[in-house]
């Protein structure tokens, strides 16, 4: 995530001077530690009636429990482990009655291998190795043993504008995105999480900007089927200091329907800091009923079965509308 913190986020409340960094400044000038060093980080992530990620922080800034929660009764929680020099090398899974287990393995500053097991069958393990371009970007994810492989790219500014999933040679979801506004991307403050690991590609942790739009596409026999595309022409933000987003209304082309995305941020543990320096989140929004499909979220990782189940779901869901 480093190589994408374009700023210093130093926030109302904490501090009486504020700063904002040249865009053309990378983090290892910026440095980590004035980044966070009045603690001000994400804690919801909120797409409202359909899903939910609740992060906690530990006594250096770091994220150490990220809770998902996809409104299904089984939410799952990472609880993150760092190294001396703060690198996460390992995070605990609790899903569903199974306790899993996240082992990073790096080659400098990168992280090269994602190796997955469950208690229920510790000697059976998911072994994914990454690929980066020349830019230090991510743009290939490789379980071979499944035969799964995840294709990232991205546009000039390191958004990642597109993650496509395949099983063998065959495509089954792509997660494409554009970033039309120059709003930042709230999850830059989620500290110690290098990329979202739960997630196929990069879980838009290493995104300078929120996404505009999302469009997701499952595959019949390689025909793509537009599950939902959310129209970059209808999205509203609502943001606080630093274009840091507060809350963000889309629109579906598919279902015809709003979708509404509420986030909410601390400082040292003092709350919201929207409460005075930032605008309120409209209060309609806690109330909507969603869209029948899941928000644009990535697919989490599991099984070629379990990666089935959830696209035929989308699926399902998205033909259950045009009805």
């Amino acid at each position: 995530m480093g190589s994408f913190l374009l700023f210093l986020f130093v926030c109302a409340g904490c501090t009486k001077e504020l700063k904002e960094i040249d865009l053309n400044k990378s983090a290892a000038d910026n440095g980590f530690s004035q980044l966070h060093k009045d603690g001000c980080n994400l804690v919801t992530f909120d797409w409202v009636g359909s899903s939910k990620w609740t992060f906690h922080y530990n006594e250096k800034g770091l994220a150490d429990k990220w809770v998902i929660d996809n409104g299904d009764g089984f939410p799952e929680e990472e609880t993150m482990i760092y190294s001396r020099d703060n690198r996460l090398i390992q995070a605990n899974e609790s899903y569903m009655g199974a306790n899993n287990v996240y082992l990073f393995t790096y080659s400098g500053k990168r992280v090269t291998k994602v190796t997955w097991s469950t208690s229920a069958a510790p000697d059976q393990q998911q072994v994914t190795e990454f690929t980066y371009n020349n830019k230090g970007q991510v743009t290939r994810q490789d379980d071979k043993a499944d035969d799964i492989h995840t294709l990232m790219f991205y546009d000039r500014l390191g958004n990642t504008t597109r993650t496509d999933i395949y099983f063998g040679t065959d495509p089954y979801f792509s997660d494409i995105y554009t970033f039309d506004k120059p709003v930042r991307n709230a999850l830059l403050l989620v500290p110690g999480i290098p990329f979202g690991f739960p997630f196929f590609g990069t879980g838009n942790f290493l995104n300078s900007r929120w996404f505009t739009s999302n469009t997701g596409l499952g595959y019949d026999n390689g025909t793509p089927i537009v599950l939902y595309n959310y129209d970059p022409s209808k999205t509203v933000f609502k943001t606080g200091l630093f274009d840091f987003p507060l809350s963000v209304t889309y629109y579906d082309n598919i279902s015809q329907a709003p979708g509404y995305i509420n986030l909410m941020y601390s400082c040292g543990g003092k709350g919201n800091m929207a409460d005075d320096a930032l605008p309120q989140s409209d209060s309609k929004m806690l109330a909507a009923k969603q869209p029948a499909h899941f928000g644009p979220m990535p697919l989490l990782r599991g099984s070629v079965q379990s990666i089935k189940e959830q696209i035929k779901k989308l699926r399902d869901q998205s033909q259950a509308i045009k009805k």
